[in-house]
């Protein structure tokens, strides 16, 4: 598995990254794409300009094994949703779920919440306990 210490993490395995200017790319982890295995269908449930509230969903991700729900890991307003995925056949979410996989670059509505995360270490302790 890879944890970027660049990145917070949700313990619903959601990643973001701040990009120092107010914004963040948000998406899942290595860990998520992992146990989900090849995905084939992401259904967006926001749009640009959207606010979307800590906890609130952003999308549905479809796999050979499940359906699961992506959820704002933070408050956010979307600035854009990754439509490139969809060219890509979703491919580049298990190939590369920290750099072209991204979900969602959105405007950071609360920086406190970024403190509600958890860095690699922690991150990465927390997914461990999950397989045993």
């Amino acid at each position: 598995m890879n944890y970027p210490n660049d990145i917070l993490y949700a313990k619903t395995h959601e990643w973001v990254k701040d990009q120092k200017d107010g914004t963040a790319l948000i998406g899942i982890s290595d860990f998520a794409q992992n146990a989900l295995g090849d995905i084939v269908y992401i259904e967006f449930l926001c749009d640009d300009e959207d606010v979307v509230p800590k906890g609130e969903p952003i999308c549905e991700v479809e796999s050979v094994k499940a359906s699961e729900s992506v959820y704002a890991p933070i408050s956010v307003r979307v600035l854009k949703v990754n439509s490139e995925l969809e060219e890509n056949e979703y491919k580049e979410v298990n190939k590369s779920c920290y750099k072209n996989g991204w979900l969602i670059k959105a405007d950071i509505l609360d920086k406190i919440q970024l403190n509600d995360l958890l860095d690699a270490q922690k991150y990465k302790e927390f997914c461990e306990k999950q397989e045993n």
